[in-house]
C-alpha cells in the first residue's frame, strides 16, 4: 500500500494536467522532446501530455503511444471495413489495459496512457467542430497511424452511425448532442449517469481539495466545481429541463463567488441621445479574493476592450460605426458634477467589476436560462442584454467566451432594424476569426465546455440565414453550398425564382441519396407534386412527419378535409412541438366537423404559442358551438357529473334557438338521477349533513326547468319529451303534473300508425301503463277488471309456453 500511494498521487497529477488544458492556456510553450526510444509508459505519458498541452492533437493520436495501444503502424494495410476496425480498436485498448503479465503500477500507467489518447481525440473533435482553427491547423481526416487510403465509405458509415442513435460513437460527451439533428434519449440517459458520477466525486470544493490536495492552485478547486456545474446546467438546457438547469447554474454562481442582480441606472444608449434614460445593468457582487485567473494574459486568444490590443478591439469599433446604437451604454454616476458627467460619457461608467473567466462563463450561462424560461420575443433579448453588456465591458476574456458573447449579441441585434447591419458585420468577423489560424489552439480550448458554443457548421448556417434576412442571397448560396444544406439552398433558389435550378439540384442529390426523405419533400415543395411526398413516406417507412404535413396541406387545399385531418393527426403524433401544425390540424378538423379534435388542436396551439390570436379566436368560436356542448354533456354523464351535463344540454338548447334536443342524452340524465335518488332513499343517513340531498334537489330543479323550457317552446319534439317531462315531475313528487304529461304522451302516440309500427305500439303501451300507475284506480271496478284481464293473459301466455 505504501508503494501504491506515490503512484496514486502521480496519476492524479496527470489527471489535473489534463483538466487544466480546458481551464487555462498553457503558461508557456512546452518544448517537445523527441519520442523516447524506450517504451517506458511514464515517458510516453509525459510526451502525450506535452503534445496535448501544446494543442498538437494529431501528433498525440499518431504517436508511439497510439501505435502501442492499438497495435498499428504506418505500413499496416487498410482495414476491411470501418465497423470491424473500430470494434477491433476497442478490444485492443481493453487488452492493453488488462494485460495480466504487467504489474499493478504498470497497469495504472497504461490506464493514464489510454485516457490521454482519448482526451486528445476529444479535444481534436472539439477543435474541428467548435473552436477551430480550420486553416493550417486542421486534423487529418484519419488521424491514426495507418497508411492513407480512400475513406469516403467510412465517412458514410460514421454519418449513419451517428444518425442512428448518437450515443454509441461518443456517448460520454455532451458536445455530440449539439451536432445531432434531434435529441437522443439514450444519449441523455448516458449523460445523466456520467454527470451524476462526476458530481458525486467533484461536486464540492472540499471533495476536489481532498482529491488533489496540495497540487491545486489558489481557488482552482472552486473553478473546477463551478465549471462542472456549468457543464451539468448546459446539459439540462440542451434537453429543455429548466429547473435542474437553474439549480446547477446557481451552484456554479455560488462556487464562483458571485452574486448577480439587475438594476436600473441612468445612461445613454445612442450617440445622439441628449437626456439620460434608465438602462438595465447587471450588478455583480464578488468575493474579496477574486483575482485568481484575472491576471493580464498576453496571448492572442485573449480579447480586450481597451486600447492596448487594437487589433482585437478593431472589429468592435467598426461595428459601432455602422449604427448610432452604442455597443455598451454609457452610464452616469449619481452626481451633478458636469465634469464627472462628461467623463462618464467619454469612457462609459460600469457597475460590473473585473470578473474572472469562471464568473464570465456563469454570467453567459444565465442568458441560456433566460432564453429557455421566458417567451421568445423582443423583450426576452432585452432581458439578456445586461448580461451580454457585462461581458463586453470586461478588459480580458478568453477566446471562446468572447465568441459566445458575440453570438448572443448578434442574435439580439439582428432582430433590430437599427443594428442589423452591425450584427451582420460581427457575424462575418466571427466566422473568419474561428476559421483563421490565430489564435493558437491552446488559447481556444479553455472554457469551451463551460459555454454553449454553437458548432462551426451551425454557426455558418446561422450566418447564411442572416445573409438571407439582409437580402444577400448570392453570398448565402455560397455558404449553403459549402455546408451542403440543400433545403436552405433550394429556398434561396426559390427566392431568386430559379425553380429549374432548384429541381436540377435536388435530382442530382437524389441520384446520390435516393432514400433521403428530406430530398423527396424538397422536390415536392418545388414541383407541388404529391407523389414526391408519398415517395418520402415510402423511403422513410411512413415516419416522415414533414411529408405528412405537406400531404395534409395539399388535401386541405383541394377540399378533402377528412383526409387532411387524419394526416395532420398522424404528423403531430410524430412531432408535437410544432404550433403551426396544431393550428392547421384544428382548421382541418373544424372543416371536417370534428369539434372535439378541433378544440384540442387549437388548445395545443395556444399552449405552444400563447400569442396566436387566431387560435384563441377559434377556441372562443368553438365555445359557441352546440356540437361541442352536446359532446361535453355526454362526457359529463359518463363521468357522473349530472349538473354539468344539464348545463351543457341547456347551452345546446340556447345556442340552437330551442331547435336541438338530444332525447338520448336527456334520458340518460333522467335515469341517472332516478338511480341516485332510489339509492339515497334505501340507505339510512349516518350523519346530519344534508349537503348531498341539497345537491340532488338542485339537480332535480335544474332538470325540471330544462324540461319546462323545451315544453314551452312547442310540442314538435315528439312524445319522448313528454315522457321525460313526466319522469321529472314524478321525481319531484308532483303526480298531477306527471299525469298530465303522460296523458299528452299517450295522445301524441295515438293514431293509425300505432297499430302498424311495433316500436310505436310498445311506447304507447308503456306510456299507458305509466299513466295508470300515476292515477289512483285501485279501488275502482274498472281497475279490477283490467287487473283480472291481465292475470288471464299471463296464465294464457304461461300455458302456451309449456311444451306439449
Amino acid at each position: 500500500m505504501s508503494n501504491f500511494q506515490p503512484e496514486l498521487a502521480i496519476t492524479r497529477r496527470y489527471e489535473l494536467r489534463l483538466i487544466r488544458c480546458t481551464l487555462t492556456p498553457s503558461p508557456e510553450t512546452t518544448t517537445l522532446n523527441p519520442e523516447p526510444q524506450t517504451e517506458s509508459t511514464d515517458d510516453l505519458i509525459k510526451q502525450l501530455l506535452a503534445s496535448i498541452e501544446c494543442g498538437n492533437y494529431a501528433e498525440a493520436l499518431t504517436s508511439q503511444s497510439s501505435k502501442l495501444i492499438f497495435q498499428l503502424n504506418h505500413d499496416s494495410p487498410p482495414p476491411e471495413s470501418a465497423e470491424h476496425f473500430y470494434s477491433e480498436l476497442v478490444n485492443r485498448a481493453e487488452s492493453f489495459i488488462t494485460d495480466a503479465s504487467v504489474s499493478t503500477v504498470e497497469q495504472s500507467h497504461r490506464v493514464i496512457l489510454v485516457m490521454c489518447i482519448a482526451v486528445a481525440a476529444f479535444l481534436g473533435f472539439t477543435q474541428c467542430n467548435f473552436t477551430g482553427p480550420l486553416k493550417g491547423k486542421e486534423l487529418p481526416r484519419f488521424p491514426l497511424p495507418l497508411v492513407e487510403f480512400e475513406c469516403a465509405e467510412w465517412d458514410i458509415w460514421a454519418r449513419n452511425y451517428i444518425m442512428s442513435d448518437g450515443s454509441d460513437l461518443l456517448g460520454k460527451f455532451s458536445n455530440l448532442q449539439r451536432i445531432l439533428d434531434e435529441r437522443s434519449s439514450s444519449l441523455c440517459d448516458l449523460l445523466h449517469a456520467y454527470m451524476g458520477e462526476a458530481l458525486q466525486q467533484f461536486g464540492t470544493s472540499e471533495k476536489v481539495q481532498s482529491y488533489w490536495d496540495t497540487d491545486l492552485h489558489d481557488r482552482e478547486s472552486l473553478a473546477i466545481v463551478s465549471l462542472l456545474h456549468l457543464e451539468a446546467g448546459i446539459m439540462e438546457y440542451a434537453y429543455g429541463r429548466v429547473d435542474p438547469c437553474r439549480t446547477h447554474f446557481e451552484s456554479a454562481e455560488t462556487a464562483a463567488g458571485l452574486q448577480l442582480s439587475v438594476t436600473g441606472v441612468l445612461g445613454f444608449r445612442t450617440v445622439h441621445q441628449v437626456e439620460p434614460k434608465p438602462q438595465m445593468v447587471l450588478v455583480t457582487h464578488t468575493g474579496s479574493s477574486n483575482s485568481g485567473d484575472n491576471r493580464p494574459l498576453t496571448g492572442t486568444g485573449i480579447q480586450t476592450h481597451d486600447g492596448s490590443n487594437g487589433g482585437n478591439n478593431l472589429c468592435q469599433h467598426q461595428a459601432s460605426e455602422e449604427s448610432d446604437i452604442l455597443v455598451i451604454p454609457k452610464l452616469l454616476e449619481n452626481t451633478d458634477d458636469s465634469k464627472t458627467r462628461s467623463q462618464d460619457m467619454e469612457n462609459g461608467a460600469s457597475v460590473t467589476s473585473n470578473l474572472t473567466s469562471t464568473q464570465q462563463a456563469v454570467i453567459l450561462a444565465y442568458c441560456l436560462l433566460i432564453e429557455k424560461s421566458s417567451r421568445h420575443d423582443e423583450l426576452q433579448r432585452w432581458d439578456m442584454a445586461p448580461y451580454i453588456e457585462a461581458i463586453d465591458s470586461q478588459h480580458f476574456s478568453y477566446f471562446i467566451i468572447r465568441c459566445f458573447c458575440d453570438i448572443l449579441r448578434i442574435r439580439w441585434e439582428s432582430m433590430r432594424s437599427r443594428t442589423k447591419e452591425r450584427a451582420l458585420l460581427m457575424m462575418e468577423s466571427l466566422v473568419k476569426r474561428i476559421c483563421e489560424s490565430s489564435p493558437e489552439i491552446p488559447e481556444r480550448i479553455p472554457f469551451s465546455y463551460g459555454v454553449y458554443m454553437a458548432s462551426i457548421p451551425a454557426l455558418r448556417k446561422e450566418y447564411g440565414e442572416l445573409l438571407v434576412r439582409c437580402g444577400l442571397i448570392g453570398e448565402a448560396i455560397k455558404e449553403f453550398e459549402d455546408l451542403e444544406l440543400w433545403d436552405n439552398l433550394i429556398h434561396c433558389y426559390s427566392l431568386l425564382e430559379k425553380k429549374a435550378t432548384a429541381v436540377e439540384l435536388i435530382r442530382k442529390r437524389l441520384s446520390e441519396r435516393p432514400n433521403d426523405p428530406r430530398l423527396w419533400c424538397s422536390l415536392g415543395d418545388t414541383t407541388n407534386n404529391d407523389a414526391c411526398y408519398e415517395k418520402a413516406l415510402e423511403v422513410s417507412n411512413n415516419r416522415s412527419a414533414r411529408a405528412k404535413r405537406s400531404l395534409a396541406r395539399s388535401a386541405y387545399n383541394r377540399g378533402d378535409y377528412e383526409t387532411s385531418k387524419i394526416l395532420w393527426e398522424s404528423a403531430m403524433s410524430m412531432n408535437s412541438m410544432y404550433p403551426d401544425g396544431w393550428f392547421a390540424f384544428g382548421a382541418a378538423a373544424l372543416k371536417a366537423r370534428d369539434v372535439e379534435k378541433a378544440l384540442d388542436a387549437f388548445t395545443r396551439a395556444v399552449q405552444l404559442d400563447p400569442e396566436n390570436g387566431e387560435a384563441w379566436n377559434n377556441i372562443a368560436c368553438l365555445r359557441n358551438s352546440w356540437q361541442l356542448w352536446e359532446n361535453y354533456s355526454h362526457v359529463a354523464v359518463d363521468v357522473g357529473n349530472i349538473s354539468q351535463a344539464l348545463e351543457g344540454a341547456k347551452m345546446v338548447l340556447d345556442m340552437s334557438n330551442n331547435k336541438r334536443v338530444d332525447t338520448v342524452l336527456l334520458e340518460r340524465i333522467t335515469n341517472e338521477v332516478e338511480k341516485r335518488l332510489s339509492a339515497s332513499n334505501s340507505v339510512p343517513p349516518v350523519t346530519t349533513d344534508d349537503k348531498p340531498n341539497t345537491d340532488q334537489f338542485c339537480t332535480v330543479d335544474s332538470g325540471s326547468e330544462h324540461q319546462e323550457q323545451i315544453v314551452k317552446n312547442g310540442s314538435e319534439y315528439g312524445p319522448d319529451i313528454w315522457g321525460l317531462y313526466a319522469k321529472w315531475h314524478r321525481i319531484k313528487g308532483d303526480l298531477m303534473m306527471c299525469s298530465e304529461a303522460l296523458l299528452k304522451q299517450v295522445r301524441s302516440l295515438q293514431g293509425s300508425d300505432t297499430w302498424k309500427d311495433r316500436d310505436r305500439f310498445q311506447k304507447f303501451a308503456k306510456a299507458s301503463l305509466e299513466l295508470c300507475k300515476a292515477q289512483s284506480f285501485s279501488d275502482t271496478q274498472e281497475f279490477m277488471d283490467i287487473q283480472a284481464c291481465l292475470d288471464e293473459v299471463k296464465i294464457k301466455l304461461q300455458s302456451n309456453s309449456i311444451p306439449s
